[in-house]
């Protein structure tokens, strides 16, 4: 069915852009039904980018908190490691 419907709006594609080049457009019922559905379809193409755009988005800020949080355990842990070489003086310590 999906492509029976496919067919369909891809053929009344191809009419609407010889109507572009001085053809006359058969306005029946039947082509402004399909014209609507085209709408419906470039619609919802349109909502599914904005999607994808969106979640790339959310993407991006996971792997930027990640990046951030790797940052500040390394920052923790070489803070800590300098702590733990240091006596109770403040003086650093030899193994």
């Amino acid at each position: 069915m999906s492509r029976f419907v496919a067919n369909l709006i891809k053929k009344r594609r191809e009419e609407l852009v010889g109507v572009g080049s001085g053809e006359e457009e058969n306005s029946s019922k039947y082509n402004i039904v399909i014209d609507e559905w085209i709408k419906v379809v470039d619609d919802d193409a349109g909502a599914l980018q904005t999607r994808k755009r969106a979640q790339g988005l959310s993407d991006a800020d996971t792997e930027d908190s990640l990046s951030a949080r790797r940052d500040l355990t390394r920052l923790y842990h070489s803070k800590e490691r300098r702590h733990t070489n240091l006596s109770p003086y403040g003086h650093r310590l030899h193994f």
